[in-house]
């Protein structure tokens, strides 16, 4: 047997930090992977051949389709993933070099409506409320509680761009705003017309985007629209009625070639993609959030 020689050192275990740092390297190397990896075969799905589909459909029933067991489980930790690359500063949807530079972009605006939707709930109830009286006396309470009183003209609609958004497109510089500017790029969608396709086609693209998009991040765009009540309305004035619906807009820029005929860019293309009702109290299925049809023109409940 032979000893060690006294002089050479024994390793010392690792510390706690040091356990704790390669812990993170390894979970960052599987986030690299698997939210690349994740986003390239979601992004695929849409590009696959006919012939291919029923081959897909019998390895993982409903990918194709965006339903099933497995696309719900691949949209919960897509969104984790990209919760927490949101949350650490590595999220990144962009490109630098050509040909692929982005020609387009979006920004957010809210619009204020202080009337109920005519096709709402709400409002088909209220003439309907004195049929749920049990007496005369009920009756009358009813007709004076909700049709006799009269009834203050509601406020025209009014919409507020982002502080993002240029004023002037044809001067402007960016000075501050950054961390909004950050947040208004995770829920933005460009929604753009292309010529190739008929009009048809544009509101069917834009009706399978919007849900997608507003399914995937209504948390961050329900927070946004409450955030944009509470700075665009004064606080405890009972005299400035809160909106009955707020609507988020996409207002969606074309940036066109240098030699192009008809100007720099093209724009905005305005579409609403989504409505929150403060008023209305919705049942444990659904989100507070409704998304809109640019195909039947109205927005339609988000199940949870």
């Amino acid at each position: 047997m032979v000893d060690e020689p006294a002089d050479v050192p024994r390793a010392s275990p690792p510390t706690t930090r040091q356990v704790w740092l390669g812990v993170f390297i390894i979970f960052q190397l599987l986030f690299l992977v698997l939210a690349n990896l994740l986003g390239m075969i979601k992004e695929a799905r849409s590009y696959f051949p006919e012939e291919w589909k029923p081959t897909a459909e019998l390895l993982v029933p409903g990918w194709t389709k965006e339903e099933g067991h497995y696309w719900e489980g691949a949209n919960i930790v897509d969104k984790a993933l990209r919760r927490y690359a949101q949350a650490t500063g590595q999220y990144q949807e962009w490109s630098l070099f050509a040909p692929s530079v982005g020609d387009s972009c979006a920004f957010p605006a809210v619009q204020f409506v202080w009337d109920d939707d005519p096709r709402s709930a709400p409002a088909q109830a209220r003439p309907l409320a004195i049929l749920a009286a049990a007496d005369p006396l009920q009756a009358a309470t009813l007709w004076q509680a909700f049709l006799g009183q009269p009834q203050r003209m509601p406020a025209a609609p009014e919409t507020f761009l982002s502080d993002n958004e240029p004023r002037d497109l044809h001067g402007y510089v960016r000075w501050g705003n950054f961390r909004l500017r950050r947040y208004e790029n995770n829920l933005a969608l460009i929604l753009l017309y292309w010529s190739e396709e008929t009009v048809k086609e544009t509101e069917e693209r834009w009706r399978d985007r919007i849900e997608r998009h507003v399914r995937e991040n209504y948390d961050i765009l329900l927070a946004y629209m409450r955030w944009r009540v509470d700075a665009l309305l004064p606080k405890n004035d009972s005299s400035v009625d809160r909106p009955s619906q707020v609507i988020l807009l996409m207002r969606s820029y074309k940036i066109l070639a240098p030699d192009d005929p008809q100007g720099p860019w093209q724009g905005p293309t305005e579409v609403p993609i989504a409505r929150w009702q403060p008023h209305v109290v919705w049942d444990s299925a659904h989100r507070p959030l409704e998304w809109y049809n640019p195909v039947t023109k109205m927005f339609e409940s988000l199940r949870k």
